[in-house]
């Protein structure tokens, strides 16, 4: 028996599927893969057994997995095939239709809830306008028992958005009921979305493999999520001036250095925007100046926020540099700013405080003069500073004298050039053959893993992170080479000590279920690191 299964027969062009190949055959796997279809990674593959109802006797089947997507549209049919003693045994046929119209069909949204395991993209809201931020997480539903997450590939959006991923932490399986049965639910993926395009924005699904309990035995289940779609609007015509391209809620504080000033110094004026929102992306307000002010440079910019469920928190801090040009009492307008608060749906305005300064007047100051309208752009002080000749003036007399004195300076200019090239190749001549001593490049630390292990045992986290890392290390210092993966390492382990490298794998795995929340609530570290020094030291 040769079955071949794909996760969705409809789909667009560049959207991932997962072709999965099913036999009782104990043999070789080929797909007869269509050119267009790009691989995304590495095959997957495993064995499961099923007890026959009928003849009551454990039946095993062995399976591959094998995601990718279609570079472009067009109707593809292929088959698998199985060789097995010296015969080849074919699959069903199926065939899939690339279209981009699949990309909106409302049908490919959604997600069948009578699989044992799915995933749904949820956001707190779908109707967002451009900047307004959204948080979006995979949220899993399982009727199996969940050991360890083996693989996940994000979700993400199809049009312009500035996407920030949460770390993810230790996940915590809980138990809901989910259309009348019990089931396993957990959280994971988080990201935090700002929509820069406007329209309809699709989040394309996530893709997870999990290790599982079936009925029976241990299986590793690949599953692809529902999509999600983002209504993004644009924002409203009519944005004051002060507008500062923030979408949220903030508000505005003013700090002012000195207020008694003499003419012509220079004072800071300090404004500080907070709140919550698309803070980070908001641009420096413009000043309300009187007269006689000039602004020196852009304003220093100091950014302390952090990005939260919410939104991006904190501050931005603008300092400003203002030289006064003006005498006696002068009055400044209050600052202002706006943004636009998605939840009220409008604009909004906020001031800070109007202010004077006191200004002694200075008789030996002499404010900059505005040459920009008759003086063209790059031009030296010294010729803004020189006077125009009469239309009628002739410049002949003057051309003939820059001509005479400029021939000679030329000449000794051309003479000076060719003698100092002589003298510097005489001096190459004296240096050839001397190099520069060599000085050894550094040498990058080594981490040890395994004294880090020890400072986290009395931190669970940490030392769930740490101590598989540590034990792989080990590994490479005594077989004096590098391994790229865990698998590598316990593989060649297993050649010359198979209930060792069984062991070892026991106890990275017991790490792997704590971080990953699919295990017990409680880890020995103590114990779990003494007994992965014992283990070790048996090489």
């Amino acid at each position: 028996m040769v079955s071949l299964t794909v996760s969705d027969k409809n789909i667009a062009p560049e959207e991932s599927v997962t072709i999965t190949v099913t036999t009782n055959l104990n043999g070789t796997v080929k797909v007869d893969f269509p050119v267009e279809f790009s691989v995304d990674y590495g095959l997957m593959n495993g064995m499961e057994q099923k007890l026959d109802p009928s003849s009551g006797k454990i039946k095993t089947y062995y399976y591959v997995q094998q995601s990718g997507s279609f570079r472009k549209e067009g109707t593809h049919t292929f088959y698998a095939t199985v060789d097995y003693r010296g015969k080849t045994y074919k699959s069903n046929k199926i065939t899939l239709k690339i279209s981009a119209e699949n990309e909106d069909d409302e049908e490919n949204l959604g997600y069948n809830s009578k699989d044992p395991i799915f995933g749904v993209i949820q956001a707190k809201k779908t109707t967002v306008y451009e900047g307004e931020c959204v948080l979006l997480k995979a949220k899993v539903f399982s009727r199996y028992n969940i050991y360890f997450l083996e693989g996940y590939k994000p979700f993400e959006a199809d049009k312009n958005a500035e996407e920030h991923v949460f770390q993810n932490q230790r996940q915590v399986v809980e138990e809901t009921k989910y259309n009348g049965k019990n089931m396993l639910t957990f959280d994971y993926g988080k990201q935090l979305i700002f929509p820069i395009s406007t329209g309809k924005c699709k989040i394309r699904p996530f893709e997870m493999s999990l290790r599982c309990h079936t009925a029976f035995f241990d299986k590793t289940i690949s599953f692809k999520s529902s999509s999600a779609v983002l209504n993004v609007k644009p924002l409203p015509d009519g944005a004051p001036k002060t507008f500062i391209g923030g979408v949220g809620q903030f508000k505005l504080d003013q700090l002012l250095g000195k207020t008694k000033l003499k003419q012509g110094d220079v004072f800071s004026l300090t404004l500080v925007v907070s709140g919550l929102g698309n803070l980070h992306n908001i641009n420096p307000p413009v000043l309300n100046l009187p007269n006689g002010c000039v602004v020196y440079g852009d304003p220093e910019r100091k950014e302390e926020f952090q990005f939260t469920e919410e939104g991006v928190e904190g501050t931005m801090t603008f300092l400003y540099n203002i030289q006064i040009g003006s005498s006696g009492k002068v009055d400044f307008d209050a600052q202002a700013i706006s943004y636009f608060d998605p939840e009220l749906e409008k604009y909004v305005t906020v001031r800070a405080q109007p202010f004077s300064l006191d200004v002694e007047k200075d008789a030996s100051f002499q404010p900059i003069a505005d040459h920009s309208q008759d003086t063209p752009a790059h031009v030296g002080p010294e010729m803004r500073q020189g006077t125009r000749k009469n239309a009628g003036e002739k410049e002949g007399s003057n051309t003939t004298l820059i001509v005479g004195i400029a021939t000679p300076v030329c000449l000794l200019g051309l003479l000076l050039f060719l003698f100092m090239g002589k003298r510097k190749r005489k001096e190459d001549e004296k240096t050839a053959g001397k190099t520069a001593p060599l000085i050894p490049a550094p040498v990058a630390e080594q981490t040890d893993f395994w004294k880090i292990t020890q400072g986290a045992i009395g931190d669970n986290n940490q030392f769930a992170i740490v101590l598989p890392k540590a034990i792989i290390q080990r590994l490479e210092k005594q077989f004096r080479q590098e391994f790229l993966t865990r698998e590598k390492a316990l593989a060649l382990l297993a050649d010359k000590d198979a209930d060792t490298a069984h062991n070892l794998r026991e106890v990275i795995e017991i790490c792997d279920h704590f971080r990953y929340g699919f295990g017990g609530t409680e880890l020995d570290t103590a114990a779990l690191f003494e007994r992965a020094k014992g283990l070790l030291g048996k090489i």
